[in-house]
């Protein structure tokens, strides 16, 4: 069988003028991805990620690592299908809609740039509301559009790559989580849960030959902790 290693970006700047950009941990967190993949002995036999920088920037700290050991590397092929999903969108369209009927909302919206937990909160009742395939505006692409855009890119992988080839596949939370449902053959109500957990710089692990795809793993992050303290850091392990 081939594998499809979905890696979710390093953390981002969370607060700052320019959240698309990854933090002092989140260029860590490639790096520890790069030594653990490396020291593992793990070829890449295809790099992909999608057009954001974060995502980009985390493929780049494994390439460098793999580099700077002497290691071969393909090329990084950027794919804005595995782009993020388009949750700031999102809120501004559903949210006013959503206060109607959850005035709770209109509070989470003040304090939401500052504090991660009043903006999961926003995106898990947008996200919701939009996977319920209510009606979207001309700036969110509908829950099919996406769905579509996604599994178009995993099947390119699969039809283009064969059995025993690796291909590393550098994306975000939202796009990972709807690769995994549709593996797993999940309904679209159950796709939240899986997006709400996904860890920075996760791995998720996707098996596939020409009758099948399975789910290997799903958000493996331990690795962080271990690769981190062996080189000398701690705290490493983030959601936001």
């Amino acid at each position: 069988m081939a594998e499809i290693l979905c890696v979710r970006h390093g953390q981002a700047s969370f607060g700052s003028d320019d959240y698309d950009q990854l933090s002092e941990i989140g260029y860590l967190q490639a790096r520890l991805l790069g030594m653990h993949l490396s020291q593992s002995g793990l070829m890449l036999d295809a790099i992909i990620c999608g057009s954001l920088k974060r995502q980009i920037q985390t493929a780049q700290g494994v390439v460098d690592v793999y580099q700077e050991h002497d290691l071969e590397v393909p090329e990084i092929q950027v794919d804005d299908r595995w782009n993020e999903l388009e949750a700031g969108a999102q809120i501004k369209a559903f949210i006013p809609l959503l206060t109607k009927t959850q005035p709770e909302l209109q509070e989470l919206l003040k304090t939401s740039r500052t504090d991660t937990r009043s903006l999961q909160k926003l995106i898990e009742a947008s996200f919701r509301h939009w996977a319920e395939e209510k009606p979207v505006t001309d700036e969110v692409e509908s829950w099919q559009q996406v769905n579509r855009r996604i599994r178009a890119a995993l099947s390119d992988i699969t039809d283009h790559y064969e059995s025993g080839s690796t291909t590393a596949v550098f994306s975000s939370g939202g796009t990972i989580s709807i690769a995994a449902a549709s593996v797993l053959g999940l309904p679209d109500h159950r796709v939240y849960p899986l997006y709400e957990q996904l860890m920075n710089a996760s791995m998720t692990k996707i098996l596939y030959n020409k009758e099948k795809k399975t789910l290997k793993s799903y958000n493996e992050h331990a690795y962080l902790d271990a690769v981190g303290s062996y080189a000398g850091h701690n705290n490493v392990v983030t959601f936001r």
